[in-house]
């Protein structure tokens, strides 16, 4: 079964407001952890971490937005791949979403190289413009208490392992 590539939303631990900050996060099916490929640091010192997440004891988790998918073994070439995409140290208003959004655009980039082969495949319409407002939109579902992405996600697995 493929591996599910989501772009995962979180309140920032140790912020004085109502900081979010993104991730791409690849979760394996069957699974509640992803492997969350992230931006730490801060404007003047980014760096690139991987991390396993059990989402289902994510206290900061709020909301998520499916981008697509990849070939079940893909995990460690992902995590190479995307170690490549630039960290803009110094840049004003340069953040996490940022970073996310062009790891994204470099596995959209293999994708192209290998259309007859690819090892991931991300929806055609996905961007910075729709990642966002999907994720303000699951925000305010998990503001709510409402089921978000990830909860529906889960459901929807176990009921399929289910059958």
């Amino acid at each position: 079964m493929p591996i599910t590539l989501s772009i995962a939303q979180f309140h920032k631990h140790g912020a004085s407001n109502n900081t979010l900050y993104w991730c791409l996060a690849a979760t394996t099916p069957g699974t509640k952890v992803v492997q969350a490929f992230e931006l730490v640091g801060d404007n003047h010192q980014f760096g690139i971490n991987t991390k396993n997440i059990n989402l289902s004891k994510s206290t900061s988790l709020c909301g998520g937005c499916y981008i697509g998918e990849a070939q079940d073994d893909s995990l460690e070439w992902i995590a190479t791949r995307i170690r490549g995409v630039p960290v803009l140290n110094g840049e004003p208003g340069w953040r996490n979403s940022n970073w996310a959004m062009e790891a994204v655009r470099e596995l959209q980039q293999e994708q192209r190289e290998n259309a007859s082969n690819p090892r991931v495949k991300i929806l055609p319409e996905i961007s910075l413009k729709t990642v966002a407002e999907e994720l303000k939109e699951e925000f305010s579902i998990a503001e709510l208490g409402d089921p978000h992405f990830y909860d529906r996600f889960f459901a929807t697995q176990a009921g399929q392992n289910q059958s």
